[in-house]
């Protein structure tokens, strides 16, 4: 029954991130299990059979964590965290690396279809009792499931109203009459959970896919017309969700009449029109509708169009209208609005660059000045036309724009090679030197070296106003140890701003010295002027970093010579019991 799972695998789901942030947490969960994957949940997923580990982690509150594994890799988990839903947050991540390290400590149980399937009628009724008292919410999902079984519902349908109900509860009215949410909002997991499995049930049961679809609009519409207040859109994505359900649905051609015909209505009859407005399945549904359904659809767009007051959302709703007119009986500037709607640069792009109408350069040039939409992707596609002054207009524009440049951009650098070949290398250089000067980057340093006319002047001037500023000072020392510069240029810049530049830089600065001929002396030096530094900054963190470096100084000094200075600094310091204290977990009192 057990299931192997590797650090690997379990990176491979979590990343190495939330992986970082979960190791707080793997000592102290609890409650953990592990039961074999059921058979229809095994059916779902890739492979058969399985396992489910299940634990809690405390955080601002229990949450409930559960993963599913099957074949040595994670195939499904949720946590019940305000980020969990799906499993990618640092409590799964705890969960999976606790398995990883003692898959012993989770406590085995049997399958619960096994269990369920030795039990009587009566024992069955009994047990259910027994979990209702426990839990009385479940209550409402029971009798939600009874109600609808005697109608011929499915459990999946029945048990939507049960969930919005459960939701009400947990964070409903409180005494002072007005909802009262928490910041992370309500769990909506199990709704999700819900809409997926409809999904993945569109080609077998397209009309029991529908009927979750249809509940769950109904359900959402009830909620935010009773209780929850629909301008902080809590319920929004799953009434998108279930939209686009429905959308893919007639659009496929899954459903018979009169199915078909209902889906059609539940969407236009929608509270929340925006939401249809804003689905990107919008032209291929109306594409498959009749030539009445689509009028219906067009006349509420337009109203709606002219009733709101927002010209973003005016534009929105126009774009919308847009779609709904077939691509083959578009006209040009349809085309043009529906592209530009999308935002597909390189759709945008090869549409403005085929376009035998002559103003259309000019408004592919407006359009990416106005784009804050990254240019990289269509490089080659605008060269391959010819229109490489066109791309160097828009980036020298937004390269004037920007107050400071940073670290080596695609865009940039594409400027500078497109100025530097095409003969203009007085323009090139003065890109590069503004770029290194923003920025202290060594690709800009290696750019302006390759085109400077005079490149010790350049980095006379760069010195100059850098010294003069001191918040660049630590750039400077990053740019002379990135290897383009002499160690004794960063040695002598040490000996003149050390006092100004950051731990990080000065070691770094030691460390190079260290493999020097001829310069360990001078790296200890830094490593004792640093460690100094930190010891009187105070605090049990400084005390182990200046410990971290005082352990170079034995193979830089000698262990004799180390021996005693750092004998000198702890008497000179006995009364920080702290930095003692790590000096002798180090070895070195």
């Amino acid at each position: 029954m057990s299931q192997s799972l590797t650090t690997a695998a379990a990176a491979a789901w979590s990343g190495a991130t939330e992986l970082h942030k979960g190791r707080s947490y793997i000592r102290t969960l609890s409650g953990l299990t592990l039961e074999p994957v059921s058979p229809q949940s095994a059916s779902t997923q890739s492979g058969a059979g399985g396992v489910v580990i299940r634990g809690e982690a405390q955080g601002q509150e229990r949450y409930q964590i559960q993963a599913t594994l099957q074949a040595g890799r994670v195939t499904r988990a949720d946590c019940s965290c305000y980020v969990g839903s799906g499993g990618h947050c640092k409590h799964t991540a705890a969960l999976l690396s606790r398995y990883v390290q003692a898959p012993g400590d989770f406590r085995q149980l049997t399958a619960l279809s096994e269990l369920l399937g030795q039990l009587s009628t009566e024992q069955l009724r009994d047990l259910i009792g027994t979990l209702l008292t426990l839990v009385p919410s479940l209550r409402l999902v029971v009798d939600a499931v009874g109600r609808s079984s005697s109608a011929g519902a499915s459990a999946q349908v029945a048990a939507i109203p049960a969930l919005f109900a459960q939701i009400e509860a947990d964070y409903g009215h409180r005494d002072d009459g007005y909802d009262q949410w928490d910041d992370e909002g309500p769990d909506t997991s199990a709704l999700d959970t819900v809409l997926e499995e409809a999904d993945a049930q569109q080609g077998s049961n397209p009309a029991a896919a529908l009927a979750v679809y249809l509940q769950m609009i109904g359900s959402a519409e009830t909620a935010y017309e009773t209780w929850a207040d629909s301008d902080e859109g809590l319920f929004d994505h799953l009434l998108s969700g279930a939209v686009d359900g429905i959308m893919d649905l007639v659009t496929g051609g899954r459903l018979v009449e009169p199915a078909r015909t209902d889906a059609v209505k539940a969407v236009l009859a929608l509270e929340n029109l925006y939401l249809l407005a804003q689905a990107q399945a919008l032209g291929d549904f109306a594409a498959a509708l009749g030539v009445p359904e689509r009028a219906a659809l067009t006349r509420l767009l337009e109203q709606l169009r002219d009733q709101t007051r927002s010209d973003h959302q005016r534009g929105q709703v126009a774009h919308a209208l847009l779609r709904l007119v077939p691509a083959d009986q578009q006209t040009p500037a349809q085309r043009e609005a529906v592209l530009l709607s999308s935002g597909d640069l390189e759709q945008i792009t090869e549409h403005f660059l085929n376009s035998g109408d002559p103003g259309a350069r000019g408004r592919l040039s407006r359009y990416l000045h106005d784009s804050s939409q990254s240019l990289e992707p269509v490089f080659g596609l605008i060269q391959s036309h010819e229109a490489g002054e066109l791309l160097e207009q828009v980036i020298s524009n937004r390269v004037a724009k920007r107050q400071w440049m940073t670290a080596l951009h695609p865009e940039t650098h594409w400027l500078f090679e497109h100025l530097a070949s095409t003969g203009r290398r007085k323009e090139a250089a003065e890109l590069a030197r503004r770029g290194l000067s923003d920025s202290l980057d060594v690709h800009w340093e290696r750019l302006l070296r390759a085109v400077s006319f005079d490149w010790q002047a350049d980095w006379a001037a760069l010195f100059k106003s850098v010294t003069g500023t001191p918040h660049q000072l630590n750039g400077m020392m990053k740019l002379l140890l990135s290897g383009e510069h002499d160690i004794a240029e960063a040695e002598q810049f040490d000996r003149q701003y050390g006092n100004s530049l950051s731990v990080t830089y000065r070691t770094a600065l030691a460390g190079q010295l260290a493999a020097e001929p001829g310069q360990q002396a001078r790296a200890a030096e830094i490593y004792l002027e640093v460690a100094r530094d930190l010891i009187a900054a105070r605090g049990r963190e400084n005390y182990r970093a200046a410990v971290a470096l005082l352990l170079h100084l034995s193979a830089l000094l000698g262990a004799a010579q180390a021996q005693a200075v750092i004998g000198d600094i702890a008497l000179r310091h006995n009364n920080l019991p702290s930095f003692k204290d790590e000096l002798r977990k180090a070895s070195l009192l």
